[in-house]
């Protein structure tokens, strides 16, 4: 796989192999090509677009956050 790997990235990869990807993009609003950018980890959704995954398909929007982002909030939060 290439690009960013997050929970987010494998649900989404899960639900268009049932929904297809231009349904996705008009639920969420986008094109065609940026649910692509999404799957192959190239792009991640905006706050709105991650909101409307959670309600239309259940996509917790933390679930977009890598494991990266995760350990440097730790930190942080450790730090304080």
């Amino acid at each position: 796989m290439t690009g960013t790997a997050t929970a987010g990235r494998q649900r989404l990869l899960t639900i268009v192999r049932t929904a297809p990807r231009a349904e996705v993009a008009s639920v969420c609003e986008v094109t065609v090509p940026t649910i692509a950018a999404w799957l192959t980890g190239k792009a991640r959704p905006d706050a709105q677009r991650r909101a409307i995954l959670q309600a239309r398909y259940g996509i917790d929007p933390g679930d977009w956050v890598t494991d990266e982002e995760r350990g440097q909030l730790e930190r942080i939060r450790a730090a304080q």
